[in-house]
């Protein structure tokens, strides 16, 4: 009798044969029941008619007040390197965020109050 014929006639290998099998069907199983059971998601993933996809317009590099090109953090002004530690610190990581109203840009403020924005909600 050879080594995989006693494996095979073995009462524990056949209890674990049996016990991942029954994994991996329990896994088959969950795996079609999610792919194949309709979502309540009705958004479409189509485009919508006469969508056509833009290029953004070509970039420029940034430069600071004196002119020369921004390559690292360092480089840029104290002001702007000021504005965004507040940035970061308080609006970005939502404590005092009452601090954060003077440097935020105008696109992410509308829709909020001083008073809304403050208490970190609509």
């Amino acid at each position: 009798m050879s080594v995989f014929q006693s494996a095979l006639s073995s009462a524990r290998f056949n209890r674990y044969l049996m016990w991942f099998s029954g994994l991996v069907l329990a896994a088959g199983v969950a795996f079609l029941v999610i792919k194949l059971l309709p979502s309540n998601d009705k958004t479409s993933i189509k485009p919508d008619p006469g969508f056509v996809a833009k290029l953004p317009a070509k970039s420029q590099p940034l430069t600071n007040a004196s002119g020369a090109q921004i390559k690292t953090y360092e480089e840029l002004d104290p002001q702007v390197r000021a504005t965004i530690r507040t940035f970061l610190a308080t609006a970005v990581a939502r404590k005092h965020l009452d601090q954060s109203w003077d440097v935020v840009a105008p696109s992410l403020k509308k829709g909020y109050t001083f008073k809304n924005w403050s208490q970190g909600g609509p």
